[in-house]
């Protein structure tokens, strides 16, 4: 090998001699293996025939400059360092010890479930387009669009029930035994803990009510089957779940069975203090207001009319509501509530107008009885005397036929007599 005359008066022999032990390496186009680094890789013992600690076959360090005193690289590229067993596992590691036992720290979970809250907010479609350019991007880079980590956790789980086709029967008697040694039940759950946990990751008891956990259910489910919205729908579900309820309870419908309906009455006493749940002030405030989204009236009933963005009952009370609004007088849609007890269940009555300061209730003459002196239902014929006596309690004028057939009169006259058909919605 040729030396120049600058290494041969610097360094003579030594010169030659780590030239003519490390003639294997090659210099290449654009890269020369300076002295330095030739004396690194006979200090170290090391030659061609050393290969990756990840076992890719390749030569570490090779067109690389190395100091004297550094350590010969294990790894010939990033991603085989990265990728190693042993580099995961120190990272692990590091973190369970980072984030005190956990992969990852609190504090970082409550960032990311804020920043993605904090983009849901702005586009309630943001997760579906964040899955749409993972899926694209997945495709780009020559796998499936549905292609993850899990695809191999699934050849791992293969593997091993390859080997012993009861392995996850084992994973799963192992579990029930270790349920049933530390609780004496093999089917044991802590929803105490779940619920607390929720609350601290989620702000919710239940994962479930959760947003964030809905638009992701619902985006994967749309996901994996186009132009559906329920899993009922998917072929053999709702049967194969109507046979589950029957050998269970013995009713094709769950609410149908006195076990199911107990149980959910004995939830909601535990929850929220009451067996009925149009009773608990939260959902009523809430049905309130998504009744007023949908009808323009928190007490709804059966809407059988709309007009003005108001909801009405009858002709007749969408009569006096055109009336007094041709007429300027002051009138609003059923403006309060009132509690009265009916066989010793608590009820509400809604009076259907305040006109000019004066509540107001309209009947047809069928809603009152002469023998009971109240008010009957004129289908069934069951009194409904309770309410009745609300009503006059609480000073309610009650308008029958003939007070509310001048009113008629006008719309007929003004208005002609289909008029009010047009606004009928059943």
């Amino acid at each position: 090998m040729m030396l120049s005359e600058k290494h041969k008066d610097r360094y003579g022999p030594l010169v030659g001699w780590a030239y003519c032990k490390t003639a294997f390496l090659k210099d290449g186009d654009g890269f020369k293996y300076d002295l330095q680094t030739r004396l690194n890789w006979l200090f170290n013992g090391k030659s061609l025939s050393t290969k990756c600690a990840a076992g890719c076959g390749r030569t570490p360090a090779l067109n690389r400059s190395l100091r004297l005193n550094d350590p010969f690289p294990e790894y010939c590229c990033t991603k085989c360092s990265t990728n190693a067993a042993a580099t995961v596992e120190k990272a692990r590691t590091t973190r369970y010890a980072m984030n005190g036992g956990k992969w990852e720290s609190d504090e970082t979970k409550r960032k990311i479930e804020a920043t993605v809250r904090a983009r849901l907010a702005e586009d309630p479609d943001w997760y579906r387009k964040r899955t749409a350019k993972c899926e694209a991007t997945k495709v780009r880079n020559g796998h499936g669009p549905k292609w993850n980590n899990r695809d191999k956790m699934h050849k791992t789980v293969a593997a091993h029930i390859k080997e012993d086709p009861a392995y996850y029967d084992k994973i799963v008697e192992k579990s029930r035994a270790t349920k049933t040694a530390r609780h004496g039940d093999p089917n044991w759950v802590n929803p105490e803990k779940a619920r607390e946990t929720n609350m601290a990751r989620r702000g919710f008891e239940y994962a479930t009510r959760d947003p964030l956990v809905k638009a992701k259910s619902k985006n994967t489910f749309r996901r994996n089957h186009p132009g559906l919205t329920s899993s009922f729908q998917l072929p053999g579900v709702y049967e194969k779940a109507i046979t589950a309820w029957q050998e269970k309870y013995e009713v094709d419908r769950p609410l149908k069975s006195a076990i199911v309906q107990k149980k959910c009455d004995d939830t909601r006493e535990r929850r929220y203090g009451n067996k009925c749940i149009f009773g608990v002030k939260e959902f009523q405030i809430r049905i309130r207001k998504r009744r007023l989204e949908l009808y323009g009236s928190e007490f709804f009933h059966g809407v059988r009319y709309k007009y003005d963005g108001q909801c009405f009952d009858s002709s007749w009370e969408l009569a006096m509501w055109i009336f007094c609004s041709d007429h300027s007088i002051p009138i609003k849609r059923e403006p309060c509530m009132f509690d009265y007890i009916k066989d010793g269940t608590p009820s509400k009555y809604i009076p259907d107008f305040e006109i000019a300061g004066q509540l107001v209730e309209i009947k047809g003459d069928q809603f009152y009885s002469e023998e009971i002196g109240g008010w009957v239902n004129p289908w069934n014929k069951k009194p409904m005397l309770e309410k009745f006596l609300c009503a006059v309690e609480h000073g309610v004028a009650i308008l029958y036929y003939s007070d509310i057939k001048p009113i008629l009169d006008y719309i007929d006259k003004t208005y002609g007599k289909k008029y009010l058909k047009q606004f009928k919605t059943k």
